[in-house]
């Protein structure tokens, strides 16, 4: 399994908005769903409780880039 990298906007972005890195990787390693998004990233979606997590990252041969991510309600 490729390790998840977090950029330093990801690294920021996560700690303003309550998120922690064990959330990012079970969205990421288990996502409820996964599309392609734009410039060659990808987005995942994870459910947790009343809230659902978006995961932006790029995947490399070596790695996966974290980009971003925030909450949204369903």
């Amino acid at each position: 399994m490729k390790p998840i990298i977090v950029s330093p906007h990801a690294f920021v972005r996560i700690h303003e908005r309550h998120i922690v890195r064990a959330e990012v990787e079970a969205a990421v390693r288990e996502p409820d769903l996964k599309r392609p998004a734009k410039r060659g990233k990808l987005e995942v979606l994870k459910r947790f409780g009343d809230r659902r997590l978006h995961v932006f990252y790029r995947e490399t041969p070596k790695a996966l880039i974290f980009i971003t991510a925030y909450w949204s309600k369903p």
